[in-house]
């Protein structure tokens, strides 16, 4: 959990070099967002993406609801869900999305990784 730790910490702190240091540099690494057309593939993309979210909070913290991280050699995969607090840059309202997370990691060099992500609002909405 350290890595996405890392990810989340840099990204409610507005660090974008941060945020991006735990993402694989590699062309095809890929990261699914919540909005429409938030399907980033490369670093290029994801750093825009982030870059985007940035101009759209004034302040932001989290907090893990749950997670569930299991590994195989080099290899890692977790499903969490957490919440992001935030005050949105327009009209000052607070937003706080329920947000599923799910990501795959490799381990290179003794750090891991992020190689695959996707995040999801959870749905407030009755069947």
């Amino acid at each position: 959990m350290e890595t996405l730790d890392d990810y989340l910490q840099s990204y409610v702190e507005g660090d974008i070099e941060g945020a991006l240091a735990v993402f694989a540099s590699d062309p095809d690494v890929v990261c699914i967002g919540t909005g429409p057309g938030e399907i980033l593939i490369g670093p290029d993309e994801i750093r825009r993406q982030i870059e985007c979210d940035f101009t759209g909070f004034e302040t932001a913290s989290y907090e893990w609801k749950w997670h569930s991280m299991s590994a195989r050699g080099n290899i890692a995969w977790v499903a969490s869900e957490l919440v992001l607090r935030t005050r949105l840059r327009k009209g000052g309202k607070e937003w706080n999305p329920s947000l599923r997370f799910t990501a795959v990691m490799e381990r290179r060099e003794d750090k891991w990784l992020i190689v695959q992500s996707h995040a999801s609002l959870a749905s407030t909405e009755p069947y």
